[in-house]
């Protein structure tokens, strides 16, 4: 639902917030007006660093953008070093849904660690582990 998650991080506060499924692309202003891009979430959240990894990628606009889907992490506290591991799949940045049985082999699931300035480590995973 737009505008759901904006709201409550914007009457919350916190110092980091972990995403799964979080959507970016160089065409925020048209992808904002259908979801809470990750720009979007910032804002909110008055969290000003980020890390990200894209678990897979469709094309926009007829092939004039990209909007990207994973895993990210924002935080008050400055972003030091930035770690991203493939677990499973591959990333393709422009994903083929067409398998009605599970995620496809185009789609990466990647986990993501981040260390803070503060010394804090914070790691995030979110896919499928298809056999």
């Amino acid at each position: 639902m737009k505008g759901a998650l904006t709201r409550f991080l914007r009457e919350n506060e916190y110092d980091i917030i972990c995403l799964q499924e979080a959507v970016w692309s160089e065409a925020d202003d048209f992808l904002g007006h259908f979801v809470d891009t990750v720009e979007d979430l910032k804002e909110a959240s008055g969290l000003q660093y980020d890390a990200r990894v894209s678990n897979w990628g469709i094309d926009l606009l007829g092939g004039n953008a990209t909007m990207e889907q994973g895993n990210v992490i924002l935080s008050r506290y400055p972003i030091i070093e930035t770690e991203q591991k493939l677990i499973c799949g591959k990333y393709d940045p422009d994903s083929d849904f067409s398998n009605k049985n599970g995620a496809g082999d185009d789609q990466g699931c990647y986990a993501l660690k981040v260390k803070l300035e503060n010394g804090l480590t914070v790691m995030t995973y979110h896919g499928i582990l298809v056999a």
